[in-house]
């Protein structure tokens, strides 16, 4: 998980998300060592020290490519090893144990999601290998070329999400299943095409975004949040 600031402080919905992050991780039965946690700025919860990177790491046109750019620092600091890696957005919660075998990347160095009958790619969540530096170091490349975020870098180095055609380095990368990226895009049609049950759902903690995860005011006409993540935030105070 990536979280670098200017003002070098999580906002004020980033203070409950790494709290919310942490416990339901460990909660779901993560080592604490296994759990990454990349900021500008010393911060340490739950007994997880984030690693501190150059502030140098935030990307000030488009913020969300500065997970691309921490993720290689941690390759330059030779901290990626041959294992499976898990790069999500701090507000896209697991709610479901996975195992490598359900991820299955098979012989592609990168899975990522799409939004379900939208074709373009959703970054929320990343799978990676250490195979995958040169699909970083291209998507970085054109990032800072074109000024555009990571989601349209990874369009333009391996084409569409549906995989029609491979287009350049769309060879070694899977399209994930939406049920590691479940958000509020096609709720209906996504649901149908997620498989159950969902591991993933990834919404900002505002009513307008936590209502249809947590009631059955959606199209799906279901609770979508499981019983055991909704009392992490009842914990919290997000919703009752």
């Amino acid at each position: 998980m990536v979280y670098i600031s200017p003002q070098k402080e999580f906002d004020e919905e980033g203070k409950i998300l790494v709290k919310v992050q942490i416990d339901n991780s460990l909660e779901l039965g993560w080592a604490r060592e296994d759990i990454v946690l990349i900021t500008n700025f010393p911060h340490e919860y739950n007994d997880i020290k984030a690693l501190v990177l150059d502030d140098d790491t935030f990307c000030p046109f488009k913020p969300t490519v500065s997970k691309i750019n921490a993720v290689l620092k941690l390759f330059e600091m030779g901290l990626i090893e041959d294992e499976l890696y898990w790069l999500h957005d701090l507000d896209a919660f697991q709610q479901e144990k996975f195992t490598e075998e359900d991820v299955n990347l098979g012989n592609k160095d990168m899975g990522v999601c799409n939004y379900g009958r939208v074709p373009m790619w959703a970054s929320g969540t990343i799978f990676f290998k250490k195979s995958a530096l040169v699909l970083f170091l291209a998507i970085q490349k054109l990032c800072y070329e074109w000024q555009v975020t990571e989601q349209k870098g990874l369009r333009y180095i391996a084409g569409s999400s549906v995989h029609e055609e491979e287009v350049g380095l769309g060879r070694w990368v899977k399209t994930m299943n939406i049920t590691f990226n479940f958000n509020t895009t096609n709720m209906d049609s996504n649901f149908r095409q997620a498989e159950k049950p969902i591991r993933v759902i990834h919404f900002h903690l505002t009513p307008r975004f936590i209502l249809p995860f947590l009631t059955t005011q959606n199209r799906t006409g279901r609770i979508l949040a499981t019983e055991r993540f909704r009392k992490i935030l009842v914990r919290y105070g997000i919703t009752t």
